[in-house]
């Protein structure tokens, strides 16, 4: 199953002047030693480590998540786990903060991290950094690429929209970057069986709202 971690820690890791000089290898090779807990099958939920895992829901209301410091709402198809850590990537220590819920089979999460303002990253050309997290994703999927891949942008932030398969799950990432903020929202299916784009998924995506 594919590392969901992969997408916010390659963004953050390629984001910063060392991890440039790095081979595309031993990108790959710092993200997975960074993101030291894998998304397992549907039965699992991708947690913090320590964190009880979250058994499969029935069908809830709709619930407004909102992000740290008020920095977006979102709403999710149940209630979420909201989990945080404090992960360090390129020797840059930044806060992380997931909403999972898993239901019917599917995954849903929220994730964003924050860099600190004293932080010396250069965040000038959100299209770069986003692709190159992109590209680090495409690796762990199915075929080693995207399905689809859209750019786009959600309140003037530059983000993509990506679909793929992974180990015969559908995923659908959305990663846009806000400032020194990443902000992923993902969905991981319980097939391949098109429901990346169902009205139940594309509420999920659309609802993103950036304060």
């Amino acid at each position: 199953m594919l590392n969901i971690r992969v997408v916010i820690v390659a963004i953050l890791s390629l984001a910063t002047g060392s991890a440039r000089a790095l081979t595309f290898e031993q990108q790959l090779l710092q993200i997975n030693q960074n993101a030291s807990v894998i998304a397992q099958p549907a039965r699992q939920a991708f947690l913090a480590p320590g964190a009880q895992a979250l058994a499969a829901q029935g069908p809830t209301e709709w619930q407004t998540v909102t992000g740290p410091d008020g920095a977006f709402t979102a709403e999710m198809p149940g209630v979420p786990y909201h989990s945080t850590e404090t992960l360090s990537s390129s020797g840059i220590t930044y806060a992380w903060h997931e909403y999972s819920l898993q239901t019917n089979g599917a995954e849903y999460y929220l994730q964003t991290a924050i860099y600190p303002p004293s932080a010396k990253v250069d965040f000038s050309n959100p299209r770069q950094i986003l692709e190159a997290g992109a590209n680090s994703t495409a690796v762990n999927l199915d075929g080693g690429k995207w399905t689809s891949l859209t750019w786009t942008t959600r309140q003037g932030h530059t983000a993509f929209d990506g679909v793929g398969v992974s180990k015969g799950r559908e995923i659908r990432i959305f990663a846009l970057l806000r400032g020194k903020q990443l902000i992923n929202v993902i969905y991981i299916g319980s097939g391949n069986t098109g429901t990346v784009r169902s009205e139940t998924v594309n509420r999920f995506f659309a609802s993103l709202n950036i304060r």
